[in-house]
């Protein structure tokens, strides 16, 4: 019974990570709309690598998320904020402060950042609330 719950915990963590990339690309849709200029990529770095990248460390992401999330209490919207305003500061906002400290990104570019991780930001604090139950 053991490796089911293991395996029933992995697949939940894929679900959150496929969340997060679909968000991902919606939250770009929505900052492109709203007039923002996405911050070019550092020298040698190709977007589809980053893009492969993001796919990569996002089942370790969800996963800290899931342990947050159990022992969070509340209902569901209380534990969906939360989750979101956590993984909004600690992934995004620490992006954006990064990328205008160290590199030439604009202040516009930082915006496109914070509002585009927005909306994954706001999906993967659902479903991690609705698949990582407190307890």
């Amino acid at each position: 019974m053991k490796g089911n719950k293991i395996l029933l915990f992995i697949g939940k963590l894929l679900i959150c990570s496929i969340t997060f990339i679909i968000g991902s690309i919606f939250g770009s849709v929505v900052a492109t709309y709203l007039g923002l200029q996405q911050p070019p990529m550092p020298d040698g770095v190709d977007s589809n690598f980053a893009f492969f990248l993001l796919m990569l460390q996002s089942p370790l992401m969800m996963f800290a998320l899931a342990l947050v999330a159990r022992g969070l209490g509340g209902g569901l919207l209380p534990r969906t904020l939360a989750l979101s305003f956590f993984m909004w500061v600690t992934y995004t906002l620490n992006t954006a402060v990064e990328t205008l400290a160290f590199t030439t990104t604009t202040v516009s570019g930082a915006l496109f950042t914070i509002v585009s991780f927005l909306v994954p930001s706001l999906f993967c604090g659902f479903v991690v609330a609705q698949l990582f139950p407190s307890g």
